[in-house]
């Protein structure tokens, strides 16, 4: 969570300001001009964060606060999670803007809000779907969303090929595999017709490719280098030294068992 709060200071100076941290999180960094020092301690069970300025402060006073936490903690039956609200203390009057990105495989819906407008938000872009943007009216203000988990929505494009000479085969597949919703970590592909002989002129590659084992009978799973999302390029190849029955060739398609549509080439 991060904030970036401007203080108006007017009448008369402060010295210090102050807010109580929300539940769950932890003050990692505050930054600003007019900042000397800060300080977090407990006061009846809760963590209360003190800005110490450089002596006796007015005027329009900006400040960058940078909390940490693990992931939101929904209701079990609902996926409801309430949304953190922080606050200065004794301030007359609070208002502000509130963005909130969901990481990939995460779908955000308002089912609440109180003292809060939604608006368009300027951070939903192709990397960071799915953004929501409010303007808060009053200091409490209350956001409920519902948090879905989402799965991998995964498509593929295929690039068959064989390369028949005398006595060998060569087998080449490119594979465009496209990833929505969440990341993956890995791929499973059904490749008929590679036996023990084969087995061992079988590769794989591409920017993310870790590695290409096989799992059973003829099914091999792809492990990425990391998880992806996107585009993600794959090749596989492998030899066929088998002798021919007469003149005969098989060549069969490959099968990609993760992917919800395919093409084939």
């Amino acid at each position: 969570l991060q904030v970036e709060a401007l203080a108006s200071i007017t009448r008369a100076g402060v010295f210090e300001l102050k807010f109580y941290v929300p539940s769950g999180l932890t003050v990692e960094s505050i930054n600003g001009s007019a900042l000397r020092d800060w300080s977090v301690n407990e006061v009846k069970g809760r963590k209360l964060a003190t800005l110490f300025l450089n002596g006796k402060t007015m005027g329009q006073q900006r400040f960058t606060i940078t909390m940490l936490g693990e992931a939101p903690e929904t209701d079990a039956n609902s996926n409801k999670w309430e949304v953190p609200r922080w606050m200065l203390e004794n301030v007359s009057r609070q208002r502000g803007a509130l963005t909130l990105i969901p990481d990939h495989g995460i779908r955000l819906r308002v089912t609440e809000r109180k003292h809060a407008s939604q608006v368009d938000s300027k951070n939903n872009t192709e990397k960071n779907k799915g953004s929501l943007a409010f303007r808060l009216l009053q200091k409490d203000w209350k956001i409920t969303l519902n948090v879905q988990q989402l799965d991998p929505w995964i498509t593929a494009e295929i690039l068959q090929q064989a390369n028949v000479r005398e006595g060998l085969t060569k087998h080449w597949m490119n594979i465009h595999y496209n990833v929505e919703h969440a990341v993956v970590k890995q791929f499973q592909i059904r490749i008929p017709g590679v036996g023990k002989e084969q087995t061992s002129t079988l590769r794989a590659s591409g920017p993310a490719v870790k590695e290409i084992v096989h799992l059973k009978e003829d099914i091999w799973q792809i492990n990425l280098r990391r998880g992806m999302i996107g585009n993600v390029p794959v090749q596989i190849g492998y030899q066929d030294l088998t002798l021919r029955d007469g003149d005969e060739e098989v060549i069969s398609p490959i099968q990609l068992l993760d992917s919800k549509q395919s093409v084939y080439y």
